[in-house]
């Protein structure tokens, strides 16, 4: 992995806690780690342990095989390059996740083009949208279950 710039690198667990999160519906709960690692297994052709990712989601271990990094971005579709590189693209991409996240859970309706944000003018949305924009207490109206951030530049 690599890393530059002044920002810290986001740690594995940070990244994988986020995907779990941007992974379910506004109104699921997260899927549990065995549901993910079956999924990976079959996308692999091989058994996954779940131990491996329980392990990187609470920081025993710092970085996952490419193979299962790759696999897991799969299944949450998100690029590839989020669970196996550091740096300023890494942090923007966390930083669109979060929005969407955000978005999610409070309801909203928004267009809007995030990929040409830089990273100040997406820290300032997520803390917007956390400070302005309240929880509903309804849960009507799910988003949809596929995030397309693929095309990320």
């Amino acid at each position: 992995m690599s890393h530059t710039g002044d920002q810290p690198a986001l740690p594995l667990r940070t990244k994988l806690d986020r995907l779990f999160e941007f992974g379910r519906s506004r109104d699921e709960p997260e899927r549990s780690t065995a549901d993910v690692a079956g999924t990976v297994s079959q996308l692999l052709g091989r058994i996954v342990d779940p131990e491996i990712i329980d392990s990187a989601r609470s920081g025993d271990l710092l970085d996952l095989p490419a193979e299962i990094a790759d696999a897991l971005a799969d299944v949450f579709a998100v690029d590839a390059m989020y669970l196996r590189e550091t740096g300023e693209e890494v942090t923007r991409y966390d930083l669109v996740l979060q929005v969407c996240i955000l978005i999610r859970d409070r309801g909203l309706r928004v267009a809007f083009r995030a990929f040409n944000l830089d990273t100040v003018a997406l820290q300032e949305l997520v803390a917007l949208i956390e400070n302005e924009c309240p929880v509903p207490q309804t849960a009507a109206g799910s988003a949809a279950r596929h995030h397309d951030l693929t095309a990320f530049p």
